[in-house]
């Protein structure tokens, strides 16, 4: 069931960016932001010990590409429209 709900965690928030209908782009940073602090409970919650290592490595990953986007032009562009 555990890695299960995990798994669906991610796929969950790739599906958020998805779309042939309307723009996805202004869904990023509250999507990384709930998507990491789910992952972040989780690497502390006792019912997922055996993925603490997993979450954690997916965490730091999260954590690169949040930075990144306070150096991406881009993203401050779609805010503006």
């Amino acid at each position: 069931m555990y890695s299960s709900e995990t798994g669906q965690d991610a796929n969950r928030y790739q599906q958020t960016f998805s779309s042939d209908m309307h723009e996805t782009l202004h869904r990023v940073i509250p999507a990384l932001e709930s998507f990491f602090t789910r992952w972040e409970k989780k690497s502390k919650d006792k019912n997922f010990e055996i993925f603490h290592a997993a979450l954690k490595a997916g965490l730091e990953k999260l954590d690169k590409y949040y930075l990144e986007i306070d150096n991406t032009r881009v993203y401050i562009l779609a805010l503006r429209e």
